[in-house]
């Protein structure tokens, strides 16, 4: 195993970190992470990381030999989610007399923490059929690798829902904050491609909604936040900002942002309604965040 120490004098070990950072931070549209997933790309952005470049090709090998040798057998895929289940830091114990040592412990709810809580939840969905499932993708994996063969949907659909979802999130911030930065066309091309992977995404009929609102496109974006606000409820669908048990319900938010849309295409009788029906609900569930955002878009209309 290379030797990666955090020294005055060595600090491999946070160039890795570094490395690790940036890699479960990465957040792209279909195309881009079928570009960064194989691991042809993976290893050569590892092996880069590094200052030492004799290090990093030994850190690059060494990864390569544990991912072969995952595919072997299922037994070595068990045993990696086994290993990941023991860097996270154990609960605290009352009856426990003397501490356990946790500096080398994961807490669980850090950066590095949640991704490996989150990869076990994916891995092991549904238990051993969750199990199989991972190691038939590993086995794809490095049967790929080692052809040579970085083509085709298969690294498309290593895609998570979440990574999904935080690619439209992105994109929704986006497009919402530069007008015209996302087009009409772009935005269907973009959808249509993650809709393929994950056909229940409410947030893709939301990034509809913006791009057809900057595109002035009435009818599709009526239609589009109309489909958003239907999966009021569902996993992935729109929830009130506001964690206060009596503001709980999206009808005043579904209002507010129809609102925004008759604004923006200056029908000011239609945006005054929907203000008043937004500040009416808002007030009856004590949702003073929204009271407060449809107060704001009063001076637009």
């Amino acid at each position: 195993r290379p030797r990666v120490e955090d020294t005055e004098d060595d600090s491999s070990k946070h160039q890795l970190a570094c490395w690790v950072l940036r890699e479960t931070r990465f957040v792209g549209s279909v195309d881009e992470a079928s570009k960064r997933l194989p691991w042809a790309a993976t290893r050569q952005r590892l092996a880069s990381s590094f200052v030492d470049p004799a290090l990093g090709e030994e850190v690059a090998v060494y990864c390569t030999q544990q991912l072969v040798a995952l595919a072997e057998a299922p037994d070595g895929v068990v045993d990696l989610l086994d290993d990941m289940r023991s860097w996270l830091r154990p609960e605290k114990n009352e009856d426990d007399e003397e501490p356990m040592e946790r500096e080398h412990f994961l807490a669980p709810d850090s950066l590095f923490g949640v991704f490996v809580r989150r990869s076990l939840l994916d891995a092991t969905e549904t238990h051993f059929d969750g199990v199989a499932r991972t190691y038939d993708r590993v086995c794809e994996y490095v049967r790929r690798y080692q052809e040579n063969d970085d083509s085709g949907a298969f690294y498309a659909s290593l895609l998570t829902r979440r990574d999904l979802d935080l690619f439209l999130e992105r994109r929704i911030l986006a497009a919402a904050s530069v007008c015209g930065s996302v087009t009409l066309e772009e935005t269907e091309l973009e959808c249509s491609k993650i809709e393929a992977l994950e056909p229940d995404l409410p947030r893709s009929s939301y990034l509809r909604f913006v791009a057809s609102l900057y595109g002035r496109e009435y009818l599709g974006a009526l239609d589009h936040l109309h489909r958003y606000f239907d999966y009021a409820g569902s996993r992935g669908g729109p929830v009130s900002p506001n964690d206060e048990k009596g503001a709980r319900g999206v009808v005043q938010y579904a209002a507010l942002n129809l609102a925004c849309l008759h604004a923006r295409f200056g029908h000011a009788r239609l945006a005054s309604c929907a203000l008043d029906e937004a500040v009416r609900v808002a007030q009856q569930r004590h949702d003073h965040a929204c009271v407060t955002f449809a107060l704001g878009w009063l001076r637009y209309v």
